[in-house]
C-alpha cells in the first residue's frame, strides 16, 4: 500500500465583532506513487446575539481511495426562554431552552430537528430533553425520528426515564443509580460515590439544602454524605462506599 509523501493543513481563526467568530481549516495528505489524497476541510461561522446563539457550518472529506466526497451544510440555533424573561422571573421556562439542526449533504439528503430542554425545581435537578426531527431524499429512508427523557437527581440517588423511537424501532429505558454508606450512626442513602466521600452529621436539620450541588439534603438519620468531598482545609475520612445501579430498555417494534 502506497505510503504517505507529504501533508499540508491551515487553520484560521479571525474574530468577527465581538459576538462571531469564524473559522476555517483543513488538510491534505497526499501517497507515494499515486495521485490520491486524503482531503478535509471545515470552514464555519459561530454567532452570540445577546445569548441566542447560531452556527452556519460546512464541511468536506474525501477518501484518497474514493472519488466522492462526502460534504454538509448545516445550521445550528439555539434560544433560550430567559431571553424574553426578567432576571427576577419564576417561571417555569426561565431555564428552558429551544433548539434547532438542519443538514444538508448537498446530494438530496435534508434533516431537520427540533428540540426543547432544560431544567426544573427550585433546585434544577429535574432534567428535560425532548427532541423530534425528520430527514428526507438523497440515500437512505425517510422518515421521523423522536427522543425523550426525564433525569432526576435527589438525595437519595438518581432516577432517569426516557423513550426514543427512529426507523420502525421504539425504545423504553428506565435508571436507578445511588450510594450506600454504613456508618456508625446507620446507613445513608445518597447519589452515586466516588472512592472519596465526606459524612456530615448534622443533629436537627433534616432536610435543609445543601448548597453543594443539586438534590443535597440532610436525611432521616440527619447524616448526608457528599460523593465530591469539599477543598477546606480539615481532615477528609474516608470509607469504602457501594455503589448500585438498576438499568432497563426495553424494545418495540
Amino acid at each position: 500500500m502506497p505510503t504517505a509523501n507529504g501533508q499540508s493543513a491551515g487553520q484560521r481563526n479571525p474574530a468577527v465583532g465581538r459576538t462571531a467568530t469564524l473559522y476555517v481549516s483543513g488538510s491534505q495528505q497526499t501517497y507515494w506513487g499515486t495521485h490520491n489524497a486524503d482531503e478535509q476541510f471545515q470552514a464555519g461561522l459561530n454567532m452570540a446575539v445577546d445569548d441566542i446563539n447560531w452556527t452556519l457550518s460546512y464541511s468536506l472529506t474525501k477518501n484518497a481511495w474514493q472519488d466522492a466526497r462526502d460534504q454538509m451544510l448545516a445550521v445550528n440555533v439555539n434560544i433560550p426562554f430567559s431571553h424574553w424573561l426578567r432576571s427576577d422571573s419564576k417561571s417555569v421556562w426561565r431555564h428552558a431552552s429551544a433548539s434547532y439542526s438542519m443538514s444538508n449533504d448537498l446530494n438530496g439528503r435534508m434533516s431537520n430537528l427540533a428540540g426543547l430542554y432544560g431544567t426544573l425545581l427550585e433546585d434544577n435537578n429535574l432534567s428535560y430533553n425532548v427532541q423530534t426531527g425528520y430527514a428526507s431524499g438523497g440515500e437512505g429512508s425517510s422518515g421521523s425520528t423522536g427522543y425523550a427523557a426525564l433525569n432526576y437527581r435527589g438525595g437519595y440517588g438518581n432516577a432517569n426515564v426516557g423513550y426514543s423511537r427512529s426507523d420502525g424501532i421504539k425504545q423504553l429505558y428506565y435508571g436507578m443509580s445511588g450510594g450506600v454508606l454504613a456508618h456508625a450512626n446507620g446507613v445513608t442513602l445518597s447519589q452515586p460515590l466516588n472512592d472519596t466521600v465526606v459524612l456530615v452529621s448534622a443533629p436537627g436539620r433534616k432536610g435543609q439544602k445543601w448548597k453543594i450541588r443539586p438534590g443535597y439534603a440532610p436525611t432521616g438519620a440527619a447524616t448526608p454524605c457528599c460523593p465530591t468531598p469539599l477543598n477546606t482545609g480539615k481532615t477528609v475520612w474516608r470509607w469504602t462506599p457501594t455503589r448500585w445501579r438498576i438499568t432497563s430498555i426495553w424494545t418495540m417494534r
